[in-house]
């Protein structure tokens, strides 16, 4: 088990600027601006969190880098990552994971994003030294805990 601050931010490796969610940049009717090539304007929104990288990692469809084909999942599967979302999402800041669940994120940001987010996102999910060590010991019939 490890207590993860999902508020922690994400940083631009070139500027040291923090990360920003880029949404479409809509008129008063709601409809979608563009440029003068009609490609869509975006606008900057919040700034990007281990939680929002964390919930999107988990309710996406993944394609497998290994093979370049979808990730076939079961409902069960679905189920229990809508349900860790929804874990997550409730939480203002610390949350406590089972190593599994961390194991299972950092699988899917790893295939989701770029190598800047996956980076820091990964430092941020690792394990310290003694909580690896009690987990360890967690495993083992008869170890202290």
């Amino acid at each position: 088990m490890a207590t993860i601050n999902l508020n922690e931010k994400f940083y631009d490796l070139e500027t040291g600027e923090i990360i920003k969610d880029q949404i479409f940049d809509k008129d008063e009717k709601g409809i979608v601006k563009t440029d003068r090539f009609n490609n869509p304007v975006f606008k900057d929104g919040n700034k990007m969190t281990l939680k929002i990288y964390i919930i999107r990692a988990l309710l996406a469809t993944h394609i497998n880098p290994a093979n370049r084909q979808t990730e076939l999942v079961d409902g069960e599967e679905k189920d229990k990552r809508g349900e860790l979302a929804e874990r997550i999402k409730a939480e203002k800041e610390l949350i406590t994971l089972a190593a599994e669940e961390i194991t299972l994120i950092k699988r899917l940001i790893g295939w989701m994003y770029s190598p800047m987010i996956v980076r820091q996102a990964y430092q941020m999910l690792e394990l310290t030294d003694k909580e690896k060590e009690k987990d360890k010991k967690k495993d083992i019939p008869g170890s202290k805990k």
